[in-house]
């Protein structure tokens, strides 16, 4: 399922941020995947997005605008994401099938995003997998 809001996704080391133009009626919630479409221009992470760009630094609604009438502002960084994997999976290239980051996985059938560098324990005792987006 699609992201519905603004999602929560720890940076962990900081990256390079990156300004893309947003297609024609899109919205990018914040902290959710970002891809770019044949076009070029900043979608949500899915089915018409041919690359991952990156995760989005903050909400942006482009609905009732045309093609790059807003700017995304994208970072690839270190992210702990709340998804649990067995330790054979680090290493492993990461994948998204829509722009909900929550919905990670370490198998193919989605948009490559990065690679597993490890896992975490976070404040509250939740392990997270630790992405380096883009790598």
């Amino acid at each position: 399922m699609a992201a519905t809001r603004d999602i929560e996704i720890p940076q962990i080391l900081p990256g390079t941020g990156f300004g893309y133009p947003v297609a024609a009626g899109a919205r990018i919630y914040g902290r959710a995947l970002v891809g770019l479409n044949a076009a070029g221009f900043a979608v949500p992470l899915g089915s018409s997005s041919v690359c991952f760009a990156g995760i989005a630094v903050e909400h942006v609604d482009n609905r009732d605008g045309a093609d790059a009438g807003a700017i995304v502002m994208v970072q690839r960084d270190v992210r702990a994401f709340p998804v649990v994997f067995a330790a054979a999976s680090i290493g492993k290239d990461i994948f998204a099938a829509d722009d909900d980051a929550t919905k990670i996985k370490d198998s193919s059938g989605g948009t490559r995003i990065g690679k597993l560098i490890g896992q975490t324990t976070i404040q509250g005792g939740a392990v997270r997998a630790v992405v380096n987006l883009g790598a």
